[in-house]
């Protein structure tokens, strides 16, 4: 490997205009260098941060989608610090609003020393990043943070004229080295050069830094200047010429990875050298780049470009040969989907089906992809093929169930039956097991259907479903999640029935799951006192389920049982318990980067009227109404109930009806019965605002009707401030004072909480502030929304809720308000 021993041995040159252009960027929060890949701009960073010896840290974009950067970026705001980072989990860079949440955060950073955090090759995401991610990061006041963003273009990047200030932009005309400056690299690199010689390297390479820097190595090498201004072909002499072919073959399997570790770069490469000496070709600066967040490792674009377009040269068995072996590989170092990836991309569904993947292996893709993925496999896949092989093809039923794609999961299903009917397996009580384990999912809330396909699944495997593996999943969907009460209470008179139904289906489905929804059944014991006012017994049910939940590493079911632990401290006017149980979720969702996980914290702490934390509401469940797949949303009522309680506290009367009336038939299809009283108790609270006393009143008993049998109070009291004068209309007296009682216990004890989380929010919040502050000033609502980064439809929410502290009806009345 002689080419890279010389290479490592050369000397970074930063010239003194460049360093002086690069420091420049201590005076902006961000600095973006804008030029072709091969340009320095890494290099320049390089030797200002090796000059200035600040903290740093660096962050390299790679091709994995948008999602993917974005939980890697987070490992570089820890540089900031920890709490900020745990917060950023919660944002998704996706839209105005979230934008707007990023820029916020960025206002709390504080830190004690200059602090660099550099985002490389960012063109990679820019396409898939809101087009103001760069606005938000310069949005900070912070002396010591600097961001300093490396790309290839300024496209898909806006920069106002307003945000100049703030804003440093370097591009590549600045980046490229002059006649002098070429003369001096070369020479820091012991070459020494007549002035026909320098001339010559000027031509070829006009500036640019990697073609310098290549015409260097070519130099070392050969002791002449190759006469191209192709960097491939300079690579193609300097590099790929002065290796064996089995390196070649290494350095090709390697570029079919967006990163890699050092672990899979032994294998691939497959030297026989040491794990030492793979690591000193790794440290190739200019090549290939260590991410300080993962450890893994990413080609350099001009060298990762070269060695795909020659992969792709390589005749069909060559190219098919690299390719299996690296799929290989990543299924030994445990990286199944990517292994996957690659079998299929290649076309070699023997192997990918051979790799039997487990519902946790299929928890790493994406919904999207995982269904584009799953059905080209069946699409794909020869018919006898997919025959041979029935355990692949049940561990893909469960997960395109779960994603929406029914049709798919049964015609997974119906391969594996036919394959039973024509006797292929000598295992087939263990398949006819895992097919009514499925059908368990497809048989979802009805209780019954449920159990009995339990009975048979249990009855048939004796034991766990071989489709599951070890750990915690994303797919608990089932019993993981706010509430169970919600998912299974399915018809009035029957709550203490779905409890003892409940009860026989866990002792049967547990055992198939490893131990998954273990506490949902203490969980639903929890909520059936509480929703009847019984705090004493519904606290000791949800420390049981806590228990349970924590002894078993099951996440979501820690989180539904801490809910209800906050609800009771909420009606004891217990300040400490609930303080500390909020603190206790949030820290349960420092230590998980599921998204599904932070939205039940966010839920859970955020949704309590009476304890003032409605103000804060996060934006996914302010704009639930916005998203797309409303439907799915529908069908995890917690949600949506949060965000019409929402509504209502913001005067939004005619919203909560259409979408109360939108969201019912979802919630009666799957017979969702808490939902459907919730959904009746907002509209008629909406209806009664708006003057329609009928059609309140018909919601009202409606709602009643469902709830008293089974003595469900608890709606009716959260929502006393609006219903308490009408109890007695709609209920015997008896009934009446059991709810004046416990909405009394809402009342009283919820200000004591809201006293302890800072007080009721009478106050303007710090955005509501700016909002009604440029509102002051003439500003329009697109032009607030324009300068905060947040959506217009917000700014009109903001404006409304400031209106509602303020006392006051109209944007004409806010000149009047001397503390704006």
């Amino acid at each position: 490997m002689r080419i890279f021993k010389q290479y490592t041995k050369a000397k970074l040159y930063f010239s003194p205009r460049i360093k002086n252009l690069i420091t420049r960027s201590k005076e902006y929060p961000v600095t973006i260098l804008e030029s072709p890949t091969g340009f320095g701009k890494s290099t320049a960073i390089k030797g200002f941060i090796a000059a200035k010896k600040v903290r740093n840290a660096f962050f390299m974009a790679t091709t994995g989608g948008a999602e993917e950067n974005w939980q890697r970026l987070i490992c570089l705001f820890r540089e900031v610090n920890p709490v900020f980072a745990g917060e950023a989990i919660n944002i998704e860079v996706a839209d105005n609003d979230s934008i707007g949440d990023l820029a916020a955060l960025l206002q709390k950073s504080a830190c004690k020393e200059p602090t660099y955090l550099i985002i490389d090759n960012f063109e990679q995401i820019q396409g898939e990043f809101h087009e103001d991610f760069v606005r938000a990061l310069s949005k900070h006041e912070d002396e010591n943070l600097h961001f300093i963003v490396c790309t290839r273009s300024l496209e898909g990047i806006r920069i106002l004229p307003a945000d100049k200030q703030n804003v440093l932009i370097i591009s590549h005309e600045e980046l490229r080295l002059n006649e002098e400056e070429t003369k001096l690299y070369l020479e820091e690199n012991h070459i020494h050069l007549t002035p026909a010689e320098l001339s010559e390297v000027v031509t070829y390479t006009n500036g640019w830094f990697e073609a310098i820097n290549m015409q260097r190595l070519h130099f070392l090498n050969t002791h002449t200047f190759g006469l191209s201004e192709d960097l491939k072909e300079l690579i193609q002499t300097v590099i790929w010429e002065t290796i064996t072919p089995p390196e070649r073959r290494g350095l090709l399997g390697l570029s079919l990875l967006d990163s890699f570790s050092l672990e899979q770069a032994v294998r691939i490469l497959d030297f026989p050298f040491d794990e030492t000496e793979v690591e000193k070709l790794l440290r190739l600066k200019e090549f290939i780049q260590k991410d300080s967040g993962t450890g893994r490792y990413h080609f350099d674009y001009i060298l990762a470009d070269f060695l795909s377009t020659t992969l792709q040269a390589l005749k069909r068995d060559a190219r098919n040969f690299i390719v299996n072996h690296v799929a290989e590989v990543c299924r030994e170092t445990g990286e199944v989907d990517k292994a996957f990836t690659l079998y299929q991309d290649n076309g070699n569904y023997a192997q990918l089906l051979e790799l039997c993947l487990n519902v946790q292996d299929f928890s790493t893709f994406q919904s999207k992809e995982l269904m584009v993925r799953l059905e080209r496999v069946l699409r794909e896949g020869d018919h006898d093929l997919l025959l041979k092989h029935p355990q692949a093809l049940l561990n893909m039923a469960l997960p395109l169930f779960l994603v929406g794609r029914e049709s798919l999961s049964k015609e997974c299903v119906s391969l594996v039956e036919e394959g039973i009917t024509k006797h292929l397996y000598g295992h087939q009580d263990d398949l006819l097991g895992q097919i009514m384990f499925i059908r368990i999912f497809d048989s979802f809330n009805d209780l019954d259907l449920m159990t009995r396909y339990a009975g048979e699944a249990q009855h048939l495997l004796k034991g766990k479903a071989k489709m599951f593996g070890e750990g915690d999943s994303k797919w608990s969907w089932l019993l993981g999640q706010t509430s169970v009460i919600h998912l299974y209470w399915t018809k009035n008179y029957s709550l203490l029935e779905t409890i003892q139904k409940l009860e026989y289906f866990l002792s049967l489905y547990v055992p198939l799951t490893g131990r998954r929804g273990s506490s949902a059944l203490q969980v639903l014991k929890a909520e059936r006192e509480l929703v009847r006012g019984k705090l004493e017994e519904a606290e000791i049910y949800s420390y049981e389920a806590r228990y349970l939940a924590k002894s078993h590493g099951q996440i979501d079911m820690y989180i539904s049982a801490n809910t209800k632990l906050l609800r009771i401290a909420l009606l004891k006017g217990d300040a400490k318990q609930f303080l500390e149980i909020k603190k206790d979720m949030e820290k349960a969702g420092e230590e998980t980067t599921r998204v599904d996980i932070h939205q039940m914290i966010e839920g859970a702490v955020n949704c309590e009227p009476e304890s003032g934390l409605m103000d804060h509401l996060p934006r996914w469940m302010r704009l639930l109404d916005q998203e797309k797949n409303l439907q799915s949303y529908a069908a995890a009522p917690f949600y949506m109930i949060a965000h019409l309680k929402w509504l209502l506290s913001i005067g939004e009367n005619l919203k909560v009806i259409g979408l109360a009336n939108g969201a019912l038939p979802q919630v009666i299809q799957h017979n969702f019965l808490f939902a459907q009283i919730h959904y009746l108790v907002f509209k008629g609270i909406a209806y009664k605002r708006l003057g329609n006393r009928k059609e309140y009143e018909a919601c009202l008993k409606e709602a009643y009707a469902y709830a008293l049998p089974d003595e469900v109070y608890y709606p009716f009291a959260e929502m006393g401030e609006e219903l308490h004068q009408d109890y007695i209309r709609f209920v015997d007296r008896e009934t009446a004072v059991k709810l004046q009682a416990f909405y009394k216990r809402f009342k009283e004890n919820g200000e004591i909480i809201a006293e302890a989380m800072g007080g009721r929010a009478t106050s303007l919040s710090d955005r509501e502030k700016e909002v009604a502050h440029l509102a002051k000033q003439g500003m329009t609502n697109k032009e607030i929304a324009t300068q905060l980064l947040i959506s217009a439809e917000t700014v009109k929410v903001l404006l409304k809720r400031g209106f509602v502290k303020l006392g006051i009806n109209s944007r004409k009345e806010l000149k009047y308000i001397e503390s704006l």
